[in-house]
């Protein structure tokens, strides 16, 4: 039996149950990741299954990376020499979508060859919001007062989870009631939208594989006889229709593994339902259905396990629900080999946030001068949102005191000075938008807050002109030619942006070593995501060129209405997914992102927070007569399953030390609380674990990879590596514009110029 020395006897049962439905329950620190992996290579190395007959399909795809890279190296480990990529590794997207490329002939639909994510579905709606709310009692449910925006996001929300759950459209359409008929016309309108634009969604994706599997025998009875083993990851986050897609493929011999843990399932915003974990045996007859816990915790001290366990468990006093049906009753038992800490839960009980920042600060300090950390990278701070008062502060005082913080999905992108001035220089390419700026006089007015950044981008831009007089004269130079634009222009937005890299302060960032990790790349990161907006803007407004018609709209399309959007959306900074923490920053995220770390030091705030159920009688209406499943958990314990089991992914992230925050009484945490040793009376000399490294195996071809890296080692820097923005409208190969502009980058580098 290949590599299965170092696994325990429930992860052996999980591995070797290689026949008919398997459930397993893993808790958290319980080697999930690692049972997978060698669930795969068991298969592989007993010749039970070729690579192209196994499925394994996950929910991120940070989780999809790591796990075909575990499973490469274990393969590599056990002198297992295969294709790994034959295998249908991935997310559900990523899976579905192969399924559809494969079967295009078979399903005899190709035209959605446009791929929507998640902005630009929204965008599109924003765009075409007319269609939507001339639809009677539309403005009573989305009034125009939360703005197009929020409309938007509305009405994609609600299509998306109506398609995932395979709602009846048509019958919606025909009922009596004006609010079920609204719903259903906004998906149809919605689908048209799609329809003309040629366009795919990710929610369109999986509905059009189950659709394909639904109706065509001949091409399930194809993937049935090819799949043979399926294996899902965090089963506990999916939502109907993919569990509807793995019922389907699974076929007669029902090799169907589901992983996860129903303690940790947090995305009912994005339409995931517990329901599909809990209820996986009833698919099955009487125990014809495995049952494999991990329990064997073999990540945290015993101390945070013994809380998490309690805070499950229900701690008396705070008896307000029961969780009856909707938990698998279970235990998590600690397993590290040595113990570090006689103590390992601490508290900061503060009288107000000035405190609890204070006294955060201090116990940072004193884990770091006492040699329990040597980096700051090991400790993180969790928040339900890192945009929260609580979060803000503290960070803006760990900054102000010396400590670096790293919370690359905080919104910080629109304030980096890199993204400002190379915005503020692009303002000054459009001499007739710098006038509507400063009269503030636009076709598509902005709101005074956009229009104040953007007054401040052209601030920062003009200090550098002082500083490169090339840049300025350049900069002088294009927005003449524009003004005076007669005819097409042999230049476009993209274009433009990447002359003006050719200049300080943009060299010196682009100059950055790409092993100097995140947080020294980042400016050149930032510069990348610029490029792709403006060409993912050039592809949706179709304005590649500049032209005598569009030299006025371009930039107030670009700006007040394109870049507004993104604005307001929020965009979070390059994340490295093989370098979770940057050495020298203590990490702030929220804790949906910290789902599945771990960290040496945690710090959870946000206790002052209350379970809050979101009122939407309209979803709840269409859930009760329209879902293909009656209703599950009660109504009035949704909001109490839901906190809970944020808190617990929250407090079973630490390694060895758990550190709770709460600036002000919480009547759902002081029970908890009353019996914690404060922070300040931590007084012990052991060494914590240092960051574990990911090392994310990347895939590589010779036409996209090596042949550009062998044709211009600065090509592939920047194309492949920092991902800017290709220029399709002049690129090819070698000796485009965009080509020349990165060949005199690199030339003034090595001229040191």
């Amino acid at each position: 039996m290949v590599g299965l020395e170092k696994v325990n006897d429930e992860q052996r049962q999980a591995i070797t149950s290689t026949e008919g439905p398997l459930l397993i329950i893993a808790g958290p620190g319980t080697g999930k990741t690692f049972t997978l992996v060698k669930r795969v290579t068991y298969l592989i190395s007993e010749g039970l299954a070729k690579p192209s007959e196994i499925m394994v399909v996950t929910f991120t795809e940070k989780a999809a990376k790591e796990l075909l890279t575990r499973i490469s190296n274990d393969f590599i480990e056990n002198g297992i020499n295969i294709n790994i990529n034959e295998m249908y590794i991935g997310t559900f997207h990523s899976v579905c979508l192969r399924l559809l490329k494969e079967n295009e002939a078979a399903d005899g639909d190709d035209s959605h060859n446009k791929m929507l994510d998640a902005f630009e579905q929204s965008y599109l709606v924003c765009r075409n919001i007319e269609n939507f709310n001339r639809l009677s009692g539309f403005t009573d449910h989305f009034p125009n007062r939360i703005g197009n925006w929020n409309q938007a996001l509305e009405i994609c929300r609600y299509v998306n989870q109506l398609r995932e759950e395979l709602v009846d459209i048509d019958a919606m359409l025909d009922d009596q009631d004006e609010d079920m008929r609204l719903l259903a016309k906004m998906v149809v309108r919605y689908n048209a939208l799609l329809d003309n634009e040629h366009a795919m969604d990710f929610s369109a994706i999986q509905t059009e594989a189950f659709y394909m599997l639904q109706n065509n025998s001949d091409v399930l009875a194809r993937l049935r006889k090819a799949i043979k083993y399926i294996m899902v990851d965090e089963y506990q986050d999916t939502n109907y229709v993919q569990e509807q897609i793995v019922l389907m493929l699974m076929g007669e011999g029902k090799n169907l593994c589901v992983v996860g843990d129903d303690d940790q399932g947090m995305y009912r915003f994005r339409g995931a339902t517990i329901r599909n974990i809990l209820e996986f045996p009833s698919h099955f007859k009487t125990d014809e259905c495995k049952i494999v816990n991990l329990n064997k915790n073999y990540r945290s001290e015993p101390g945070i396990i013994d809380f998490y366990n309690q805070w499950m468990e229900n701690a008396e006093g705070i008896n307000i629900f029961n969780w009856d049906k909707y938990r698998y009753a279970k235990k998590i038992v600690p397993k590290k080999n040595g113990r570090l800490l006689e103590n390992s839960v601490f508290k900061i009980k503060a009288d107000g946030i000035d405190k609890e920042k204070e006294y955060a600060l201090e116990a940072v300090k004193k884990l770091k001068m006492g040699n329990n950390i040597q980096d700051y990278n090991q400790v993180a701070f969790l928040f339900k949102s890192v945009k929260s008062n609580e979060a803000v502060e503290i960070a803006d005082y760990f900054e102000n005191n010396g400590i670096p913080i790293y919370s690359p999905r905080s919104d910080l992108f629109f304030t980096r000075a890199e993204v400002k001035t190379i915005l503020g220089c692009l303002m000054f390419c459009f001499q007739s938008y710098l006038i509507d700026l400063k009269k503030n006089q636009f076709n598509h007015p902005i709101s005074d807050d956009l229009r104040q950044y953007y007054i401040s981008c052209v601030k920062e831009a003009n200090k550098y002109f002082k500083a490169d007089v090339a840049l300025h004269e350049y900069i002088n130079q294009i927005s003449k030619e524009i003004s005076a634009l007669q005819e097409s222009f042999d230049q476009g937005m993209l274009d433009i942006f990447y002359r003006v890299l050719a200049y300080e302060p943009f060299i010196e960032s682009l100059n950055a070593n790409m092993t100097d990790g995140v947080s020294r790349t980042r400016a050149a990161r930032n510069l990348a995501e610029i490029s792709r907006m403006i060409s993912r803007f050039n592809r949706l407004h179709d304005m590649h060129q500049i032209n005598p018609e569009n030299k006025i709209v371009m930039p107030e399309e670009f700006f007040n209405i394109f870049l507004k959007y993104l604005y307001i959306d929020g965009i979070g900074e390059y994340e490295d997914d093989s370098e979770i923490a940057p050495k020298g920053c203590v990490s702030f995220m929220t804790i949906h992102q910290s789902k599945g770390l771990e960290f040496p030091v945690v710090f959870v705030g946000s206790l002052g927070n209350n379970p809050r159920k979101d009122s939407d009688p309209l979803m709840m209406t269409a859930e009760m007569r329209f879902f293909r499943r009656k209703q599950f958990e009660p109504y009035s314990d949704i909001k109490y399953f839901d906190f809970w089991r944020l808190y617990y992914t929250a407090f079973s992230r630490p390694q060895n030390l758990l550190v709770l925050m709460s600036g002000k009484k919480s009547k759902y945490f002081d029970e908890y609380l009353s019996g914690i040793q404060d922070i300040q009376y931590f007084n012990e000399n052991s060494v914590f674990e240092n960051m574990k490294s990911i090392n994310y195996k990347k895939v590589y071809s010779f036409t996209s990879h090596v042949a550009v890296y062998d044709g211009c080692p600065t090509q592939y820097k920047f194309y492949k590596e920092y991902a800017f923005a290709q220029n399709k409208m002049f690129y090819t190969s070698v000796g485009s514009l965009v080509h020349a502009t990165l060949e005199d980058l690199n030339n003034c580098a090595i001229a040191g110029n």
